[in-house]
């Protein structure tokens, strides 16, 4: 139960467990562990009609080294009694304090797991950023943060996103063929949102953008990622590099991942 809690607050949709950087992972970890522990102490309550939950920590008081439960609170059919221990199920108010000053985070992350396809989201925001890529932390933030929203569309073959400028300044657009739970497809997802990221921010803060700096930076990401992340490197920089520019009708000010 541990486990399977951890995961789902602490890891995208590839399994990689989601950066500190973009996302608030000590009301992750945090939220992971009272799931668990309110689990636990559930399981065990059906069973028998009791259980406890330890609910003060030691690591409370902020001295360095200093953790454990000190107080337990024991739940039975005879009612609620506090005793002083170190057992039971750990759900301290420091945990629950660390976790609600995260709920925006906890509930983003519930809610892209629980819906259709948005744990590629978090694959995405979360491989832009381990890509390591100068400008990448920023990009994943502010989509994260709702500065920059993303939207999937059904695009043509070998087409991977674009960003129309004039229709909506703030929006860019993937292909909704990128929404899968593997690390190579996740790793594309992301090297296209850097790329039409690049062209957002390029024309917020230039007037202007070009392709050939727009796919560097999608490359780049791509790059990283065969090297550093697990993506299956054969499918790796040729697959990238076959990008091509999409049959549909061109839009005014727009730019598309694959030219």
């Amino acid at each position: 139960m541990n486990t399977l809690a951890g995961n789902f607050f602490t890891t995208d949709g590839t399994g990689v467990g989601l950066d500190g950087n973009v996302f608030n992972t000590q009301a992750l970890q945090g939220a992971a562990s009272l799931t668990s522990s309110l689990a636990g102490a559930a399981t065990e309550y059906a069973f028998s009609g009791q259980a406890k939950l330890n609910v003060l920590d030691l690591s409370i008081f902020g001295q360095q080294g200093l953790s454990g439960g000190i107080l337990e609170l024991g739940i039975g059919d005879g009612g609620s009694l506090f005793e002083i221990g170190q057992g039971g199920y750990k759900a301290d108010i420091g945990t629950i304090a660390t976790t609600m000053g995260g709920l925006r985070d906890v509930l983003k992350v519930s809610d892209a797991k629980f819906a259709g396809g948005g744990s590629n989201q978090l694959a995405d925001l979360n491989l832009v950023n381990y890509s390591a890529i100068a400008g990448n932390l920023g990009l994943a933030s502010d989509i994260w943060n709702d500065v920059i929203q993303t939207r999937y569309e059904d695009l043509d073959d070998g087409h991977y996103g674009y960003y129309n400028h004039g229709q909506d300044p703030t929006t860019i657009v993937l292909n909704d063929d990128l929404k899968a739970n593997d690390r190579d497809t996740a790793a594309m997802l992301a090297a296209a949102g850097a790329h039409e990221g690049t062209h957002l921010y390029e024309r917020m803060f230039t007037g202007s953008t070009t392709e050939a700096s727009a796919h560097r930076a999608g490359r780049a990401v791509y790059t990283n990622l065969v090297q550093g992340a697990g993506v299956a490197r054969e499918l790796g920089i040729s697959r990238w590099n076959r990008c091509r520019p999409s049959r549909r009708a061109q839009l005014p000010a727009q730019s598309r991942a694959g030219g």
